[in-house]
């Protein structure tokens, strides 16, 4: 029976020895605040979605519907081209109010890159591609401007936002000119070279949390050690949003860089190699597997595609629409393919 309470008694010590690590771990460091850039264009980004008047449907309003709105919104869209001018940092706090106030901050962004896109809308029907270009692209990087140094929730929006503009673009890849093209090369280079990595925006929301949440969220973790893991399943299915919009981001820029090498030289290239450094800084990584994206010129036109979630070159067959079963699908991810 002694040896029996002996027993207990170091299982319990070793309990309470390794809760007490799992605290200390999860406890939340005193450190300093990231200074935030001067000046701030998150502010005037802020600043611009107060300032936007009423909205639009796009599929249903007329040319003159569409020019109204725009010209009611010009200062808004004007401050967004302010902010966008500016270094740019989420100013995150370590509070429950912060999260219910920032919503609102989230909902006028996502406003903000619809605003650009009845903006580009314009542009395109009255004929003035480069404007619409650069309505579409300053929505992408909207996306990736509001959500520098921000959590979770920051770069889902962020993904919202650069949704809106690319398809837009691919939309016009047809009808641009080479000077368009360069303008889109050089501002998805800009946007790739700032781009920050996923691992630091993970960091930060679990620094909000142990910060914020202190004992709850040791507590909250430890129960999902042994029970379905929804906090995780929300970075796992970002991941794979943030990975497919990646590629098809990546794919546009080298497909921008092989139709303006056509203009300018009326042959495709050879590779995506001929393109540098003359159009490119670098061929685009496939995001899937960390080599170059797939091209092929053929008989007049060219193949551009990535290998796609499951790795492996489907020699060009995209991933079915109507998609079920396990994860990864078989088949491959081009420009205009959906995000999943």
């Amino acid at each position: 029976m002694p040896s029996r309470k002996r027993t207990i008694l170091v299982l319990g010590l070793l309990a309470v020895g390794i809760l007490l690590a799992l605290l200390w771990w999860q406890w939340p460091r005193r450190a300093a605040a990231p200074a935030l850039p001067s000046p701030n264009g998150y502010d005037d980004l802020r600043l611009a979605a107060v300032a936007l008047r009423g909205s639009v449907g796009l599929s249903q309003a007329s040319t003159e519907e569409l020019r109204l709105y725009v010209e009611r919104n010009r200062e808004a869209l004007r401050l967004v081209r302010v902010g966008l001018g500016h270094a740019c940092q989420v100013p995150v706090e370590y509070s429950q109010a912060y999260i219910s106030n920032h919503i609102h901050d989230l909902a006028g962004f996502k406003a903000l890159a619809y605003s650009l896109k009845a903006e580009g809308a314009l542009a395109e029907r009255e004929n003035r591609l480069s404007n619409a270009v650069n309505s579409y692209l300053d929505a992408m990087r909207l996306g990736h401007q509001v959500a520098r140094g921000g959590l979770l929730i920051d770069q889902l929006v962020a993904l919202a936002c650069q949704a809106i503009g690319l398809p837009l673009l691919v939309d016009l890849r047809t009808n641009l000119s080479a000077q368009d093209w360069r303008v889109v090369i050089r501002k998805l280079e800009t946007i790739e070279a700032d781009q920050e990595p996923i691992a630091a925006m993970l960091a930060r929301e679990r620094t909000w949390g142990r910060r914020y949440l202190h004992l709850r969220y040791t507590l909250y973790h430890l129960a999902h050690l042994f029970t379905s893991d929804s906090v995780k399943q929300a970075f796992e299915k970002y991941g794979l949003k943030h990975q497919n919009f990646t590629a098809r981001r990546r794919l546009l820029l080298a497909e921008a860089a092989v139709r303006c090498f056509w203009l300018e030289n009326h042959r495709y290239p050879e590779s995506l190699r001929e393109l540098v450094p003359g159009l490119l800084r670098a061929v685009p990584a496939d995001p899937y597997s960390e080599t170059n994206l797939i091209y092929r010129p053929q008989a007049g036109s060219f193949l551009l595609y990535s290998v796609g979630p499951d790795g492996k070159d489907d020699g060009g067959t995209p991933i079915p629409q109507r998609r079920g079963g396990p994860y990864p699908p078989k088949g491959d991810v081009f420009v205009d393919s959906p995000i999943p």
